[in-house]
């Protein structure tokens, strides 16, 4: 049974959400140690809120998602997909969108699921793992009528037999798929990811931007150009730092 974790979203208006979520997580980290990335990390390096204003201000802004429609979120491995898919949850339930599922593809790394499956059982919510193309089209439709589906996927490279995989899945049904980048890589190998991913990502997001300073947060808004951002991550931990675009 859940606890209630009440949040003060909008003056006058209080918005009752999925509740216990940081102590009951605390608690299953002590006993599955590791399982899943931490609420809170000392944060000596913080990217200033001046800086990701003004990000948010040049960049160009999703169209609205579809309900029902899965969002994938790929990229290369250590790039955050699934912490991010933790503070997507989050996000969402802070305002009012409770109707979520979530699905793994990554049936690759050690303890991928686990991760997921310790997270979607803390925050109840419908978890399900593909493990082929036309299952993965199958539990699309048997969660159809979630308002969102977000979606793990394995770290994958460019051009290699990884992608190759994905790319089977995501033709199966129709998917809305988010190129995740983890900011504080080489410029030059951010211009390769999004060269090569290019004809894959329908938009970015943004990840451990507090890593860097504010002249790379202005490299990378000019190597996006226009395109669509779906969110901006700038701490490790699942209750902060995290800026959704689409809606």
């Amino acid at each position: 049974q859940k606890l209630k974790w009440r949040f003060f979203l909008f003056p006058k208006r209080e918005v009752e959400v999925a509740v216990g979520i940081e102590e009951k997580i605390i608690k299953e980290e002590k006993t599955h140690k590791g399982s899943f990335p931490p609420l809170s990390l000392p944060e000596s390096r913080k990217v200033s809120d001046k800086t990701v204003e003004n990000l948010l201000l040049k960049v160009e802004k999703p169209s609205p998602v579809e309900e029902g429609k899965p969002l994938v979120f790929f990229g290369p491995t250590g790039s955050g997909k699934t912490t991010l898919i933790g503070k997507t949850y989050i996000d969402l339930l802070r305002n009012g969108i409770e109707d979520i599922a979530i699905v793994s593809l990554d049936t690759f790394r050690l303890g991928a699921i686990e991760q997921l499956k310790l997270f979607c059982n803390v925050v109840d919510t419908p978890f399900q793992i593909a493990y082929e193309p036309g299952e993965f089209r199958d539990i699309v439709e048997l969660l159809s009528e979630h308002k969102v589906i977000l979606v793990d996927t394995p770290g994958i490279s460019i051009s290699s037999e990884s992608m190759e995989e994905l790319v089977k899945f995501l033709k199966v049904t129709e998917t809305v798929n988010i190129l995740t980048i983890d900011v504080s890589r080489d410029i030059e190998v951010l211009r390769r990811y999004f060269e090569g991913f290019n004809s894959l990502f329908s938009g970015v997001a943004l990840t451990k931007l507090d890593e860097v300073g504010e002249r790379k947060v202005e490299l990378i808004r000019e190597l996006i150009g226009d395109i669509p951002v779906y969110s901006v991550s700038y701490r490790q931990n699942l209750t902060e730092g995290f800026e959704r675009l689409w809606r």
